[in-house]
């Protein structure tokens, strides 16, 4: 009985309107650049993702295209139908998937189609940028058929974010901790909260490898994308609320 009182002390003493100010305005300030750049980290997948599937928008469609592909179509005629048909005129789009249809030969590359890109695409596209296309070799290999995302591509992409965003998670988890949620008999409330972001996320990066083989893989994604967004965001809201009203009691 000793024992469980001295526990049930200290876990009273571990949250927000115990601890000393410096470190509740440290955890607020956290908690503010965490979310902000959460909501960054979301407009960069809708500036980046938005309209890939012909339809505005993120959609089933555009997230398909990124893991899935679109493979009754090559990569390039498929990004000139969607994100990157603003970059190019009607006329000089129609003439590139000619060109892929008809072969994608090297002289009608360099009297054609060498012109358009040198014009429209070196900006993101150049020697030093994730995909260049400065040359017959590196415009043919996007005239294939568009297979998805490659393995050595979503291998690297996938560890990135394991390790970035199980860190992410550790502090925002970490800090919720803190947090008053649920009673003594629902401590599993609180469990589910602190523990959902990072769950969420490794379903979230698996499935990215099943929509990969499957095009139906792709609502596994949404679904578990979205469950981690929306928990950590409750896991951002209860704490900032509970920071700041601890500075009022």
């Amino acid at each position: 009985m000793e024992d469980k009182n001295r526990i049930d002390e200290i876990n009273n003493f571990l949250k927000f309107d115990k601890l000393p100010v410096s470190f509740r305005l440290l955890f607020l300030v956290t908690v503010t650049c965490l979310s902000v750049g959460f909501v960054f980290n979301l407009t960069q997948i809708w500036e980046s993702h938005s309209g890939e599937g012909g339809i505005f928008g993120l959609s089933a469609e555009s997230i398909r295209m990124q893991y899935y592909g679109k493979r009754d179509s090559s990569i390039l005629e498929s990004k000139l139908k969607t994100t990157m048909g603003g970059f190019a005129t009607d006329a000089e789009k129609e003439t590139i998937i000619k060109w892929i249809r008809s072969g994608a030969d090297e002289a009608k590359y360099n009297s054609e189609i060498k012109p358009i890109t040198e014009k429209n695409c070196m900006v993101c596209h150049g020697q030093e940028s994730f995909r260049p296309l400065i040359g017959y070799k590196e415009i043919k290999e996007v005239t294939n058929i568009n297979n998805g995302m490659g393995f050595k591509t979503l291998v690297r992409v996938s560890h990135i974010h394991f390790n970035g965003m199980t860190f992410l998670f550790f502090v925002s988890g970490l800090i919720t901790c803190f947090a008053r949620i649920g009673s003594k008999k629902l401590k599993w409330v609180k469990w589910i909260v602190i523990i959902a972001p990072m769950i969420a996320m490794f379903c979230d990066i698996m499935s990215w490898n099943l929509a990969r083989e499957y095009e139906n893989g792709v609502y596994i994604v949404i679904v578990s994308g979205a469950v981690m967004t929306a928990a950590f965001f409750t896991q951002m809201s209860i704490s900032a609320y509970q920071i700041i009203r601890s500075f009022f009691i």
